[in-house]
């Protein structure tokens, strides 16, 4: 791990190894794998990062993972079937889970660099792959390469791209990766610049970031929605706006968001004005706000952005039914979500909750109670929390 300077905006960058070799048969199948075993190896190891940097440093630092074999295809092979990572779209999405920024592999060293969008929401995470080169190729492959390029020293195949020597230099920035691939070029008898990408990454501008919801069941199957975030931005990174999603069932009925919703919202406990509040989806029964931070909020401190809305008759699948159910999209890294549902009425309590997170999960009650509630930790990027809720009258 290479510390960065905080005071220049500079990030962490932190080094993974993992260990993709198996054995082959007479090196006829050189794809390895990662098996379950190894990336827990590695998990360890980003825990311990984690502990040594504290989650908000782990969260704004530029990890890398680097290991031998292929996780994606490259441009000179046609026996892809023996080259490659086994299950490397498993192996992928572990990475992604852990926030990893770049992947570095080797074996048949094609300099190709690929960047991999993992994002749900039109502001995707980027995931950059990188293929090494290598300097020490051949100098008959080079002479062989020199002697089929045109007069203007261009090469006409595919293949000579990875036949040439050559290497990347890769520059980390806070908010971007520069990466300049250097090509031999045996005329000149020198490396010489042959592409250069510039990756905008790390788009989730949030190192800490917890949810917490409150629901009310009130007479006349009133519902309120008392919703908190505590967030902090990641590390020369500024987070500019709160997203609140409002809805109810096809069998709840629409409300005016103006007469009937009384949205409010403040910061570190102040409210804030209407300017602020922007109703940017307005659907008879869906509506979608944004609470804008100006100031934005940086990465000095922990803040709380709170919010509150009413909507009539929103609890009526559950005064009919006697449950209710509902989901929540994981559309950016969070570290905790927290969902409690409170009875204001002296008719209604709870005896059982169901959630399905990675795993499902029944909730039940030895007696009825007015309040019922759950916790997800670490809820995964992508996933939806999904529960239903039993209550008697």
């Amino acid at each position: 791990m290479v510390k960065g300077n905080a005071a220049l905006g500079d990030p962490a960058i932190c080094i993974i190894g993992v260990n993709s070799t198996f054995p082959s048969v007479f090196h006829l199948w050189n794809t390895g794998r990662v098996t379950e075993r190894r990336m827990k190896v590695a998990a360890d190891a980003i825990e311990g990062l984690k502990k040594e940097l504290t989650p908000f440093g782990y969260r704004s630092a530029f990890k890398i993972v680097m290991l031998h074999h292929h996780p994606l295809p490259t441009v000179a092979s046609g026996a892809d079937q023996m080259l490659y990572m086994q299950r490397a779209g498993w192996f992928l999405t572990r990475l992604v889970d852990h926030e990893i920024n770049m992947v570095l592999h080797g074996h048949r060293h094609d300099p190709c660099d690929f960047s991999v969008s993992y994002g749900g929401t039109g502001e995707s995470d980027l995931m950059m792959i990188l293929s090494a080169g290598t300097t020490l190729k051949r100098l008959r492959e080079e002479r062989a390469i020199a002697a089929r390029d045109d007069d203007d020293g261009q090469s006409r195949t595919q293949s000579d791209i990875s036949a040439r020597a050559q290497y990347h230099i890769v520059k980390v920035y806070a908010d971007r990766v520069q990466v300049q691939g250097m090509n031999y070029d045996p005329k000149a008898k020198r490396f010489v610049e042959w592409k250069a990408s510039e990756t905008r990454l790390l788009s989730d501008s949030l190192a800490v970031h917890k949810l917490d919801y409150t629901y009310l069941i009130q007479p006349n199957g009133l519902m309120v929605e008392q919703g908190k975030a505590v967030l902090q931005a990641k590390q020369g990174r500024k987070f500019t706006e709160v997203r609140v999603g409002l809805g109810v069932d096809e069998d709840s009925p629409a409300a005016d968001f103006e007469k009937d919703c009384g949205f409010k919202a403040f910061r570190s406990g102040a409210p804030l004005p209407s300017d602020l509040i922007k109703l940017v989806k307005n659907e008879p029964q869906q509506k979608l706000v944004t609470i804008i931070l100006d100031p934005p909020i940086s990465d000095a401190q922990l803040e709380e952005v709170r919010w509150e809305y009413r909507w009539p008759g929103g609890w009526t699948t559950l005064l009919k039914m006697g449950s209710d159910r509902g989901s929540f999209y994981i559309s950016r890294k969070t570290d905790k979500i927290s969902i409690r549902f409170v009875s204001q009425c002296a008719d209604i309590t709870f005896n059982r909750i169901h959630v399905t997170h990675k795993r499902p999960v029944m909730i039940d009650r030895a007696k009825l109670t007015a309040e019922i509630a759950f916790e997800a930790t670490d809820p995964a990027l992508f996933h939806s929390i999904d529960y239903r809720i039993w209550a008697n009258r």
